[in-house]
């Protein structure tokens, strides 16, 4: 008998496909159920591996073993005549035949579930012979895993919307990771300039980096209706994408391809993505020339990307890291205008007085020649609108100027979340307060896990009183930024504007714990300690503004106001020196510290406008310092500007006690008892512990001493603090 006669008469051949189909069916069911339980995906390779591993296993027992009535025995020691093979082969056609039919219906339960995620260790462009629908299956979690993992969304989402997830690093070497991400981002800067088209900010997407996350909870986070994802190889000279356009809502695989180029046609795979999705998502079609990217030199477009990324770290190792890069790649290309534009921005940030060392007018000198520079090569180039808006406000501090700049930028890419924000803290520098909290809402809309974002947008609400709004969207954000130092601070800063000092002083403390560089938080810790009147804690660990405030109060004044006039040179606002000197009647002194920096209320008001919804306390101690000094003119003068600025911020929507007690003090000043009177109840009533002296022999409020209505006021504000402090375990203290 030949050797295939032997081996069909053995059954080798049934048992070999029958194991081949059980295999096949066992691997597509531990599919499901592996996603559906959210187990890794090593976990189905290792059952592949197992199963293909058992094949020669099996064909071997085939071959040697065969199943008789007395059970399994050798196929040596049956004897032919009373073998049963050929009743173990209609038994092995049968099993066959129904793991057949097993396996068509999970392929028919698989097809009527929308599409599942496809493993993301996986490489989805292996091959470029693989078609676009087996290559290009979701990077990521299963989007209908568990139907309850989807939150609402805050607002249903516009058709025409997307976020870009950061494509996958495939490269062999981890460091590759910058040019994938920079891919994401320069695809995703692309589909902003798109008219109609809602894109999500970059931070917001970034923030998903690396986590399995169900689509749809992205979706809903976002407030997106499609997610583009992807993944990058990077090999030498090489580099092979593949993109896929999901549905958020559903998961349905919308489009997918693959690119495989030399690295210098990375720039016209960008330009064939964006226009595929705007194809797909049926867009507002422009032509192919408005999406392009700048061309450049492949190495000098690697350092761009490089020196980008480390652009948004913001700190002064990976600031001059990006300076160094893009001045590389500036050498090689000396027209690519996108190098300059970065350049120009990273030298703004590395002056002193943000997050490097080098002096602010040689920052703004470098900055400046660059961001020209990128303008006159690329006159479109949102970026360098952007910077030299910046510019404008820190160099120029020409606010109109800054907000032509950053409204054009807009114009051109309304997905630059720094350019939002910038021109949102413009308008609010000028007093336009509803522009500021309406752009902020805009940039939450598109960006709302950016921590600056939801940061001054829960402040600008605070400041207009719109508390509920505020902590809402805080709470929203808690699911998806569950320990996130920013969020906790936010919560800190709204509490503050409430008047709930204890939790305040709390949820500031734990973010500086997470985050003990963070200025700005510790700048709000300062103000709410000393609001609570911790004056030993700020004077030890507080900023140089508030400290000064508690160690005047401690008796060590002019250790105050060595360090007050300190802050001052650092280009800081005088209002905290200015009310040291006035609360011990120093007075004269007060207007000399002003006039020797700032000669006419024009630049004063220049470099600090007085009209972000904080009041205007800088006005209404020189104002005081003047009335005292008996000069009625520039009294006169100077009180006329507090009243426009206090005006259009109540027109404007200003409304916490802050506000109030700004208020308060310019009606003593203006000799409006009544009215004072009834504006510091209602400080009193939102729960404000200001800084102002009010029993003082020089305090504004000093001639209220004794009356009823006053002492009542200042009684319910002692109850206030007492009930702070205990809540901070701290002992009673005197207003």
């Amino acid at each position: 008998m030949s050797l295939f006669a032997e081996l069909k008469r053995r059954n080798v051949f049934r048992v070999g496909i029958a194991y081949i189909v059980a295999a096949w069916l066992l691997v597509q069911v531990a599919d499901l159920a592996f996603d559906i339980v959210g187990a890794d995906d090593w976990l189905l390779r290792g059952v592949a591996i197992i199963l293909a591993l058992g094949f020669i296993p099996a064909v071997i027992f085939a071959w040697a073993f065969e199943l008789t009535p007395e059970g399994i025995k050798r196929e040596k020691e049956v004897n032919r005549d009373i073998s049963i093979t050929h009743v173990t082969a209609k038994k092995l056609d049968y099993i066959t035949i129904g793991l057949v039919l097993a396996a068509m219906l999970v392929v028919a339960i698989d097809r009527f579930l929308p599409e599942r995620g496809s493993e993301m260790g996986s490489d989805p462009i292996s091959s470029l012979n693989v078609s676009p629908d087996q290559a290009g299956r979701e990077i990521g979690s299963d989007p209908i895993s568990d139907a309850k993992l989807a939150p609402t969304p805050i607002s249903t989402p516009i058709s025409k919307s997307i976020a870009v997830l950061p494509f996958v690093n495939m490269s062999e070497d981890a460091n590759n990771e910058f040019f994938s991400d920079g891919i994401s981002e320069e695809i995703l800067n692309a589909l902003a300039k798109v008219e109609d088209l809602k894109v999500a900010g970059r931070t917001s997407s970034f923030a998903f980096k690396g986590q399995n996350r169900d689509l749809r909870e992205i979706g809903a986070a976002l407030n997106v209706s499609h997610i583009l994802e992807g993944s990058v190889r990077k090999a030498g000279n090489r580099v092979r994408v593949t993109a896929q356009l999901i549905k958020a809502d559903d998961g349905y695989h919308v489009w997918s391809e693959n690119y495989d180029r030399e690295l210098d046609d990375i720039f016209a795979i960008q330009d064939e993505i964006s226009a595929a999705i705007l194809q797909q998502l049926k867009a507002h079609l422009v032509g192919e020339d408005s999406i392009q990217v700048a061309r450049t030199d492949s190495k000098a477009y690697e350092l761009y990307l490089l020196a980008t990324q480390r652009i948004y770290e913001r700190n002064e190792a990976s600031l001059n890291m990006a300076k160094e890069l893009l001045d590389q790649a500036i050498a090689i290309d000396p027209q690519y205008a996108p190098a300059h534009a970065q350049l120009g921005i990273a030298s703004l940030l590395l002056s002193s007085d943000a997050y490097g060392t080098i002096p602010p007018a040689d920052a703004n000198a470098i900055a400046k020649k660059h961001l020209d520079q990128a303008l006159a090569l690329e006159p479109e180039q949102a970026e360098a609108m952007a910077g030299l808006g910046l510019h404008a406000t820190e160099a120029l501090l020409d606010h109109r100027l800054a907000q032509q700049w950053l409204e054009r930028a807009l114009a051109i890419n309304p997905n630059l979340t720094n350019a939002n924000l910038w021109l949102a803290t413009v308008y609010g520098e000028q007093g336009e307060l509803s522009k500021d909290l309406n752009m902020l809402r805009e940039t939450y809309d598109r960006d709302p896990l950016h921590p600056v974002t939801f940061n001054n947008l829960s402040l600008g609400l605070s400041l207009a009183g719109e508390f509920d709004e505020a902590r809402s969207r805080l709470e929203h954000l808690k699911r998806y930024l569950p320990s996130d130092a920013s969020l906790v601070a936010s919560q800190g800063k709204v509490e503050v504007m409430a008047g709930e000092w204890a939790a305040a002083d709390l949820h500031l403390t734990e973010a500086l714990e997470r985050e003990p560089l963070n200025y700005v938080d510790r700048l709000w810790w300062s103000a709410t300690a000393l609001g609570s009147r911790q004056y030993e804690r700020v004077s030890e660990s507080g900023t140089d503004n508030w400290k000064s405030l508690a160690l005047d109060q401690l008796g060590r004044t002019e250790e105050a106001l060595l360090i007050g006039e300190k802050w001052v040179n650092l280009g800081n606002t005088p209002e905290f020196q200015i009310s040291v000197l006035n609360r011990h009647g120093r007075f004269q002194q007060s207007v000399e510290f002003i006039e020797s920096r700032w000669p006419d209320l024009d630049s004063l008001e220049r470099a600090f406008p007085s009209r972000n919804g904080f009041g205007a306390e800088l006005l209404l101690n020189l104002a005081q310092a003047h009335g005292r000094l008996g000069n009625q003119q520039k009294f006169d003068e100077v009180m006329q500007r507090a009243r426009d600025s206090l005006q259009q911020q109540q027109e404007e929507g200003a409304k916490n006690w802050v506000f109030e007690n700004s208020r308060a003090i310019f009606a003593m000043l203006e000799g409006d008892r009544e009215g004072a009177m009834g504006l510091l109840e209602s400080c009193v009533a939102m729960g404000g512990l200001p800084r102002t002296d009010f029993r003082g022999e020089f305090s504004v409020f000093s001639p209220l001493s004794g009356e009823p209505r006053f002492e009542a006021a200042m009684q319910s504000m002692q109850d206030k603090l007492d009930t702070e402090r205990k809540a901070l375990g701290l002992d009673p203290a005197s207003i």
